[in-house]
């Protein structure tokens, strides 16, 4: 009786020290896996930032600055920032950032194995999607974001960057901007609010 009553004891001890033994090699693997994605968005965001400050906002950027400037910034200046839909699709310098990106995820698959890349992929595409979702929803009169303060506040300093175009050239993480020296705060008393 007492053997047997060791032996129910012992069993969930195994039984626990092969389900670490089987979770243990997955940590490490998710752990890289979760380093790359937010790794690649960093470096996704701040590809966007660094594109619209030195190629869609400054006259060496050709094409892209003329078509950034007369369309996205002429619909969007300041107190006309949103409206019903989305304006200014021929403005959008979304098409140019795609060239470094391939340039990037074609040197990453060759040099990353597979899960990696896959990864990586994945990561850039939903990225992409976030800033284009998050312009798009900035200068939605109705966005559906607007019952969120976190949507509230980047909305803000995007605004500025519709009212002072050499500030705040990030669309999702602001803090490129205090990186870069191109960061400004939403001016006191001139908020969304008090320009609807």
């Amino acid at each position: 009786m007492r053997a047997k009553a060791g032996l129910l004891n012992w069993l969930p001890k195994l039984k626990d020290a092969l389900m670490i033994e089987t979770v243990s090699p997955l940590v490490p693997k998710l752990s890289l896996f979760l380093a790359i994605a937010v790794a690649t968005h960093l470096m996704m965001s701040f590809g966007q930032t660094l594109i619209h400050y030195t190629v869609a906002h400054h006259p060496r950027g050709g094409k892209i600055f003329r078509n950034h400037i007369n369309f996205h910034h002429t619909h969007y200046s300041d107190d006309h920032l949103v409206s019903g839909t989305y304006l200014g699709g021929e403005g959008n310098t979304t098409p140019y950032f795609f060239i470094p990106v391939f340039l990037v995820g074609g040197a990453a698959f060759w040099l990353l194995p597979l899960n990696f890349f896959a990864v990586m992929a994945g990561t850039s595409a939903a990225s992409f999607w976030a800033h284009v979702f998050l312009d798009k929803e900035y200068h939605s009169e109705k966005s559906r974001l607007q019952r969120f303060a976190w949507f509230r506040r980047k909305q803000e300093l995007h605004f500025v960057h519709h009212r002072q175009p050499d500030t705040n050239f990030a669309v999702i993480h602001f803090f490129w901007d205090r990186i870069l020296g191109t960061y400004r705060k939403p001016d006191a008393g001139y908020t969304q609010e008090t320009v609807a």
